[in-house]
């Protein structure tokens, strides 16, 4: 694959390291490859065309044995579609999750970061939408968004646009670290993401 610090998107699973990565070029379709004692091998994938992964645009999130994708321009003639692709390390497979509540993630650029919270089954990403954050409702595969004091520290530059952020869930304290790549004060933050006095019902939907 074509290793490259702005497109090959790593992440860690329960059976490995797996990269989503271009073939080749940029123009070229992408793939996803595991890291095994005999090197690099790419995961023959079927159903839906992976999407292809962008500069400070696309997010890889592991959910047991598959990879949850997002990627903005990830769907021909759309600014950013609100998709969620998932791929099935265990057969390859590639489908379209089609989530509810796409037409409010109709943004320019969309997270580059994301991590996913088991414990309500959400995956947070590190993006300013306004001023609340976009979450992915796994379970019932819906938009939703939230606000979660301290997440203005994911902007910069621009509204929604983070750059060189770092998101790690902490399984032992259940919190999430955070963490700019500029270390100074502040630099270094953590967020306890908890649902208190609402269910997941009642979180709004991102364009509400």
């Amino acid at each position: 694959f074509n290793g490259s610090k702005y497109t090959s998107y790593l992440a860690a699973t329960p059976e490995g390291v797996v990269c989503w990565a271009y073939r080749g070029d940029s123009n070229g379709p992408a793939g996803v490859w595991r890291l095994g004692k005999d090197g690099w091998s790419e995961l023959k994938t079927t159903g839906e065309a992976l999407p292809k992964p962008v500069t400070d645009g696309s997010t890889i999130t592991v959910v047991g044995m598959r990879l949850l994708l997002t990627t903005t321009k990830g769907e021909k003639g759309v600014a950013h579609s609100g998709q969620v692709w998932a791929v099935d390390l265990k057969s390859g497979a590639v489908t379209k999750r089609d989530p509810a509540g796409r037409e409010g993630i109709a943004v320019e650029r969309f997270a580059r970061e994301s991590v996913y919270l088991p414990k309500s089954e959400m995956v947070m990403f590190g993006y300013a939408l306004g001023k609340r954050v976009p979450f992915y409702d796994v379970a019932k595969n819906r938009w939703l968004a939230a606000a979660v004091e301290g997440s203005e520290f994911f902007a910069h530059a621009k509204d929604g646009v983070s750059v060189d952020l770092g998101l790690q869930y902490d399984a032992g304290r259940d919190l999430v670290w955070a963490v700019m790549c500029n270390l100074k004060p502040g630099s270094v933050r953590v967020l306890r993401v908890a649902w208190e006095g609402m269910t997941k019902d009642e979180v709004r939907p991102p364009n509400q």
